[in-house]
Parts: C-alpha cells; sequence; structure tokens
C-alpha cells in the first residue's frame, strides 16, 4: 500500500491539470511542480522571488490573498479565483509556521 500512496503523490505532482507551489511565510517561491513551469517559465527564474511579483506581475499580495489567510489562520484555506479569463480553485495548506503548499487546480470551461 505504501507504494500505492508513494505513486498518488509523485501522479499529483506531475500533473498538469494541477499546479503546486511551496511559498514561505514572505510569500517567496520556495519550489513549483513542472505545470506551473510550462505555464510560467522555470522554477530557477522564479525561487526567491514572491509570488505576487514574480508569476502575478503585482507590486503587493492580493487583498484577499489565500496563502496569507492560511499562514495567519494555520488552517487550510481554500478560495476561487478568475485570471485572463479562467477560473480556479486555490488551497492553501499551512506546512508548519514557516511555509504553506498552495494547490491550484483550473476549472475547465462549460461546453
Amino acid at each position: 500500500m505504501d507504494d500505492v500512496i508513494q505513486q498518488f503523490k509523485d501522479a499529483i505532482a506531475a500533473s498538469d491539470a494541477i499546479e503546486l507551489m511551496i511559498l514561505d511565510k514572505d510569500l517567496r517561491i520556495v519550489w513549483m511542480n513542472e505545470a506551473i513551469e510550462k505555464e510560467c517559465g522555470s522554477l530557477d527564474e522564479f525561487r526567491g522571488k514572491t509570488c505576487y511579483e514574480g508569476l502575478a506581475g503585482d507590486p503587493a499580495p492580493h487583498e484577499d490573498c489565500t496563502v496569507r489567510r492560511a499562514l495567519a489562520s494555520g488552517k487550510t484555506e481554500r478560495s476561487f479565483s478568475c485570471a485572463e479569463g479562467k477560473r480556479y480553485v486555490v488551497v492553501a495548506i499551512p506546512l508548519g509556521d514557516t511555509h504553506v503548499g498552495e494547490l491550484i487546480v483550473k476549472i475547465p470551461e462549460e461546453e
């Protein structure tokens, strides 16, 4: 069973449908999976930059930032987001007191 669990974890990290990031408490990018790299650029380009400056090109975090809420509450936080005509589900999961895992899933357009 441990093999199946590890396969599942590896499949999630490698999935094109799920964007994953690990951010520090200052919202600096520590790690991101290939799905984000394919869309935005390499981890080497963004590591150490804040998510809002590096990926969104904004001078400050969004007012209702899911990651900031998770850091403040110490609990998993969820939100829906729209950007460039696309819709997303965003989940931020605290990883201790200093980091947050962020999971972003694109919602397919209705046909």
